[in-house]
């Protein structure tokens, strides 16, 4: 989409290079504003900048295609061993 501009950050907010898995952040006219009436859900996921987090893992390909990985919510680790939320509201271990 004309205007849109699309980077990958690392936990730490550092931009990453093509190859590495991150958050996938957007920014452009099409980008909401903030939540309507809740400042602190905007503030964790909009940036002073205007970046939007989507809360997306995602990564550019060498061809410099993006790639969604996974999502960032379905995510858990526990007790040093890593799970996928399914639908169902069990896990599988990864």
């Amino acid at each position: 989409m004309p205007g849109t501009e699309v980077k990958l950050i690392a936990k730490d907010g550092h931009a990453l290079a093509p190859g590495e898995t991150g958050e996938l952040c957007i920014r452009g006219p099409q980008v909401m504003q903030g939540y309507w009436h809740r400042p602190k859900e905007t503030t964790e996921v909009l940036c002073a900048s205007g970046w939007l987090k989507t809360g997306d893992m995602a990564y550019v390909d060498t061809d410099g295609y993006l790639h969604i990985a996974d999502r960032i919510a379905d995510y858990k680790a526990r007790k040093s061993v890593a799970y996928i939320a399914i639908h169902s509201g069990g896990v599988i271990p990864e």
